[in-house]
């Protein structure tokens, strides 16, 4: 069966993908070395799913726990509050900070935001001027959301403010680096776990640190990316 078949006849797609389960995390690169490059297997036992070398899966993830709840704390909310989900669902702050949205990497509104309602923001207001975009680039890197809440106790959200200023949390595509004749219910991939310092913090890569640290007890949604054959 091709694959695009066995997508389809499957009740799993891109909106409710398979639970797939962590069966292997084990680190390649030696403690010594500052990279962090690990070898994951996702078990996917009652998929029947079938794929080609050359395509990828889409890894499902969600936010760090510890940074949602610091997130939620420096907003000076509960996180029960009502908020709309990135698909327009009534769900909580704290369940849309954790699922739905993009809490590390800033957008312009989210900094235009808080330019707007700092009570001093002068580097920010100069830096979000059209000329000084690269000069922007530069100031942001490395820094996220919970930095500029964090330096900017004035500026006040609402629960729902605050999420329409943040991008949707979007999956990310990782090469499969096994075959089915050898593993044929179950998925390999080698990736580097993101993790770095910056501002006196320490940053994570949002899919990475999610498949490193906190799925050995929850389930890691995936669904395929199949190639399209190039035209002959």
């Amino acid at each position: 069966m091709p694959p695009e078949a066995a997508a389809t006849s499957s009740p799993y797609t891109r909106a409710n993908p398979f639970p797939g389960k962590l069966v292997a995390n084990r680190r390649l690169t030696g403690d010594e070395s500052e990279k962090d490059t690990r070898h994951f297997e996702v078990d996917l036992t009652g998929w029947g799913l079938n794929y080609e070398v050359g395509d990828s899966m889409t890894v499902y993830p969600s936010n760090d726990p510890a940074l949602v709840e610091e997130l939620v704390h420096a907003l000076c909310a509960k996180g029960d509050e009502t908020v709309p989900g990135n698909k327009g669902q009534e769900t909580t702050l704290r369940d849309a900070l954790l699922h739905d949205y993009r809490i590390t990497q800033t957008t312009p509104k989210f900094l235009k935001a808080i330019a707007e309602r700092a009570s001093a923001a002068p580097l920010l207001n100069e830096l979000l001027k059209p000329a000084r975009k690269p000069d922007l680039d530069t100031y942001l890197w490395g820094l996220e959301v919970i930095d500029f809440v964090l330096e900017h106790p004035s500026v006040r959200f609402t629960a729902p403010e605050f999420v329409a200023l943040l991008a949707k949390l979007q999956p990310r595509l990782y090469s499969i680096s096994s075959s089915l004749k050898a593993h044929p219910e179950a998925v390999h991939f080698t990736i580097d776990v993101v993790h770095y310092e910056s501002h006196g913090r320490q940053r994570k890569g949002v899919c990475s640190s999610f498949l490193a640290e906190r799925c050995e007890k929850n389930p890691v949604p995936v669904f395929p990316h199949f190639e399209i054959p190039a035209p002959r």
